[in-house]
């Protein structure tokens, strides 16, 4: 039987966590089965997470490395970049905001698990550093490390000039 604390807890984030493993996997099978692996884990162990302080940040720590374990485990499909990046106006319209956000996607996609992960973490989820470091288990300066070398390479993919990382940069947090 399933307690109903987990199932408050499950309806109550699953929603952020399906999210968060879409970014991580970058497409919406892998998500939905990344986020209901991390969900059962925590569920057969809900009587010692159910204690722990931050159950959300639990749910995080789970989702992650259940994340970087399987993608240990398999070769990750790499999406190429399609097109030019798209020259943004000062004041861009709706299609190109979506065009800058599916490219970031890809860009996102073709990063190594790690770099990924913590990028999401960072400036999807608004973790800082620290926090960061503490899901992942990692150094704080390894976590520091793998989000430099990731916007390093999202800005070598991207970015064709200044104006177009800005554009990026918005695209990341709409």
């Amino acid at each position: 039987m399933v307690p109903s604390d987990f199932e408050a807890f499950a309806r109550e984030r699953s929603a952020r966590l399906l999210r968060l493993a879409f970014l991580l996997t970058g497409n919406q099978q892998d998500a939905e089965d990344l986020a209901q692996t991390a969900l059962v884990r925590m569920q057969e162990r809900w009587d010692q997470v159910s204690s722990a302080d931050n159950v959300g940040a639990y749910a995080h720590r789970v989702l992650v490395n259940q994340f970087l374990s399987s993608t240990r485990r398999r070769t990750l499909d790499i999406v190429p970049l399609q097109g030019d990046w798209v020259n943004a106006s000062l004041q861009p319209d709706h299609a190109s905001l979506v065009a800058e956000r599916e490219q970031l996607k890809q860009a996102l996609c073709r990063l190594p698990p790690r770099q990924r992960a913590a990028l999401v973490l960072r400036y999807y989820v608004g973790l800082d550093t620290h926090e960061v470091s503490l899901i992942m288990e990692i150094h704080e300066s390894s976590a520091r490390s793998a989000m430099s070398r990731g916007l390093e390479s999202l800005r070598r993919w991207l970015c064709a000039d200044d104006e177009g990382w800005e554009n990026s940069n918005a695209a990341i947090r709409d």
